[in-house]
């Protein structure tokens, strides 16, 4: 479940 959230937390800072 470590892939899913890092690619979760790339997603987000790329929105920033």
């Amino acid at each position: 479940h470590l892939i899913p959230l890092m690619i979760m937390f790339l997603n987000l800072i790329n929105m920033f």
